[in-house]
């Protein structure tokens, strides 16, 4: 995480019962910041949802990140 300045987006932490979801900003060598989508279980295990680095703007993140809260609640059911 260090090598791409990774950074968690402020106020972007969405509680779900086995972990939350969030997103992160990365700076790749190759271009510039993007946002991904995280989620962290209970037992500390980090996943990116989606592709890493897929949105260009945090708004687009932001919409990215409440479609994955709603798919994970309905898993939750």
């Amino acid at each position: 995480m260090r090598f791409f300045d990774t950074q968690l987006a402020l106020g972007s932490v969405l509680p779900l019962a086995d972990g939350a979801l969030f997103l992160t900003s990365e700076q790749p060598p190759f271009g510039p910041r993007a946002y991904s989508v995280r989620r962290a279980y209970d037992n500390g295990r980090i996943e990116t949802v989606g592709d890493f680095c897929s949105y260009e703007t945090r708004q687009a993140a932001e919409v990215a990140l409440q479609a994955a809260r709603s798919i994970a609640v309905a898993d939750e059911l």
